[in-house]
């Protein structure tokens, strides 16, 4: 329950926060004996703090890139942007390649599978009479 708080010609609320969602809502009241009643309903939308302001503060972004230890370049600037980024150690990439062979010979069951596999055809062929 919420009381009306009176300014000049009207009435009006504050609810403060109120969390996300669909509301309903019924306000009433009595004047000169008689009582009215009004029923509606809201929505209250999430706030999109990015949507606000759709427009680059370079100030803030100069300032925040001081702050952290970096470099502003405005629009005009992409020659030394690219300077930059070239000249910059931190920014090159960094290839890791790995290999891992093994000799067929190494590995002992497969060559001997293979050994007995290739005998055994030879011997089958050699026994057939196919030489």
């Amino acid at each position: 329950d919420y009381t009306f708080s009176r300014n000049a010609d009207r009435y009006s609320l504050n609810a403060q926060k109120l969390p996300v969602g669909s509301y309903t809502f019924t306000a009433k009241t009595q004047f000169g004996g008689e009582a009215y009643t009004f029923n509606g309903k809201f929505r209250v939308d999430p706030l999109q703090l990015e949507e606000i302001n759709l427009t680059a503060d370079v100030n803030t972004l100069r300032a925040l890139s001081e702050n952290s230890g970096g470099q502003y370049f405005g629009k005009d600037q992409i020659q030394e942007l690219k300077t930059a980024l070239l000249s910059n150690e931190q920014a090159k990439s960094i290839l890791i390649e790995k290999s891992d062979l093994k000799s067929l010979i190494d590995v002992r069951w497969l060559f001997f599978a293979l050994l007995i596999l290739l005998g055994a055809e030879w011997f089958i062929r050699r026994f057939m009479g196919s030489y």
